[in-house]
């Protein structure tokens, strides 16, 4: 072995695992949450959004409750949405709890789509007692 491709080894492994892993990527996608700003409605934890045969389930391991929403990440261009603040069309999760996302209820579903986002987003309540969405996130997964 030449002493290039000595030298050059280390990098061209770390780069084929890089892409191992990318290519092999795990079927759970998580979004990690850190407190370290201060900044206000900032929490700590992550929200985990993993594919399975029936549909997404989004695990939210966050200190607040949060609202979400799946859509066929292959129409994101043509979403034209607003997030909800609550009643019975806005699903929510609590702190600590899971649910599946049925490919039924994701928005533009389409069975040959490979790639789904799932936003997600805490609830305020303002001084003056309205509802706002507050810290909108989004978690893309490969299924």
């Amino acid at each position: 072995m030449s002493r290039t491709s000595r030298t050059l080894r280390p990098f061209l492994l770390l780069a084929l695992a890089l892409a191992a892993a990318a290519c092999g990527a795990d079927a759970a996608t998580m979004q990690v949450i850190s407190d370290d700003t201060g900044a206000p409605g900032i929490q700590a934890g992550y929200v985990r959004v993993a594919s399975t045969a029936t549909g997404l389930v989004v695990d939210n391991q966050t200190e607040r409750p949060i609202y979400f929403m799946a859509v066929n990440a292959e129409v994101l261009a043509l979403l034209d949405w607003a997030p909800c603040t609550g009643g019975a069309s806005c699903p929510s999760l609590v702190q600590g709890a899971k649910r599946e996302i049925r490919w039924a209820s994701v928005v533009f579903y389409q069975q040959s789509a490979k790639q789904f986002t799932v936003y997600w987003w805490n609830v305020t309540v303002q001084p003056d007692g309205t509802a706002r969405a507050d810290n909108v996130h989004n978690v893309t997964t490969t299924r």
